[in-house]
């Protein structure tokens, strides 16, 4: 071509160079290479890992994708994407979640050409604090008293209940706002052991400590 421009058409999604040269009739001149020029929209990243850091974050990571200057990341919020993040590296701390619940992430690839499709969404579900129990207390000869501290983001609590050389077992749910429970029918002199968990639909904590109490023995009446 005799102009000082042109225009390379057809061309498919890549990264392409070219060698510019001048010339007359007679003599050509030194050319120049211009390489690196990329043409369509970025390679999907694929995902690599979502680690749950705690109950308040999850980190995400991503495979480079050829082409890509920038990445993307969504979150599935409200029957929509929401774009959350934009960065130049391939992973991510998404901070300041809720505790025990369930959150769903994308990345797409961008360049000045576009934006690749996303690399399909991935599920994480943040974790619980286990209860702190308190020493459980006798409170007669059938009763014993737990109390147990509260978990941020727990819908239930799960009391479970076992003695010497049997599995736990009677559990018993209560909801978030109980941290309280007198558990009743013991038998009388009888030593038990209780651990608490706490739970949302789709999530358990790690159970607390296991802590053990013994009812009172049976009173004695004195022949009158």
């Amino acid at each position: 071509t005799n102009q000082t421009s042109y225009t390379a058409g057809n061309l498919s999604p890549g990264t392409y160079s070219f060698y510019i040269e001048a010339f007359n009739s007679s003599t050509f001149a030194n050319g120049k290479p211009i390489t690196g020029i990329s043409v369509g929209p970025p390679a999907p990243p694929t995902w690599l890992a979502t680690n749950v850091v705690s109950g308040t974050e999850i980190d995400l990571s991503w495979t480079s994708s050829d082409r890509a200057t920038l990445y993307e990341v969504y979150e599935w919020q409200n029957n929509s994407a929401a774009l959350i993040k934009t960065l130049s590296t391939t992973s991510y701390q998404v901070k300041n979640l809720a505790p025990g619940s369930t959150y769903y992430f994308a990345v797409a690839a961008a360049n000045l050409n576009g934006q690749s499709p996303s690399s399909g969404y991935m599920q994480a579900t943040t974790t619980l604090s286990a209860p702190g129990l308190s020493q459980p207390s006798a409170a007669s000869s059938s009763e014993i008293d737990l109390a147990w501290s509260s978990v941020t983001g727990a819908a239930n609590y799960q009391i479970y209940c076992s003695q010497p050389g049997t599995n736990w077992s009677n559990t018993i749910v209560v909801s978030s706002s109980v941290h309280q429970y007198p558990i009743k029918n013991l038998s009388t002199g009888a030593t038990y052991s209780f651990r608490i968990v706490a739970t949302t639909s789709n999530s358990a904590s790690p159970s607390s400590a296991s802590l053990s109490a013994t009812t009172l023995p049976a009173t004695t009446k004195l022949a009158q």
